[in-house]
């Protein structure tokens, strides 16, 4: 986890959030994930040159990754010009008019082109999660972690699309158990 200053910060609703790394000193990613969050803050976001100069020097990470309105924060970094994404279903509209050269997508949860990829509302990054280990491990893998998580259940199928499910904080210490 990184911020600018490297010093803990207060989310929107209170709570407080410590970070690893400033953007000065973090280290190199193969994975950068660019958090949503109230469209008016994203957009305050946007002003602040540091950060996006920082996020458009990651432009060649292997996966840069948007939840909801993150997308924003991309696209002020002109890291979405001709490429498809997605977003919060109601920030799309305006994602699509601030960078018209972005084609956005609202049919989809998550939408992957060349580097990016991108998910709508803050409940469709458990589907990119779950599609980023796809990626990296396998559907082998992805399918493991269903039935670990016990989420293959009646009750959950009415609403959930098990091939698009993933609770990150769990998995990614299963990743990496099977790792070590």
């Amino acid at each position: 986890m990184i911020s600018e200053s490297g010093k803990t910060i207060k989310t929107h609703i209170g709570t407080k959030v410590t970070p690893d790394y400033s953007i000065n000193d973090s280290p190199t990613f193969d994975i950068l994930l660019v958090p949503g969050g109230p469209l008016r803050a994203i957009q305050s976001i946007s002003k602040n040159k540091k950060i996006i100069e920082w996020i458009k020097s990651q432009k060649s990470i292997e996966y840069i990754c948007s939840v909801s309105t993150g997308a924003y924060l991309l696209g002020e970094a002109g890291l979405l010009a001709g490429k498809k994404v997605t977003t919060h279903h109601l920030a799309l509209k305006l994602l699509q008019d601030k960078y018209p050269d972005t084609h956005g997508i609202s049919q989809e949860k998550v939408v992957h082109d060349v580097n990016i990829i991108s998910c709508g509302g803050v409940s469709s990054g458990i589907n990119m999660g779950l599609y980023l280990v796809e990626q990296l491990l396998g559907d082998s893998l992805q399918k493991e972690l269903l039935e670990r998580l016990n989420l293959q259940d009646e009750h959950f199928n009415k609403y959930i699309d098990f091939n698009s499910i993933f609770i990150v904080n769990r998995s990614i210490l299963y990743i990496q158990e099977r790792k070590e």
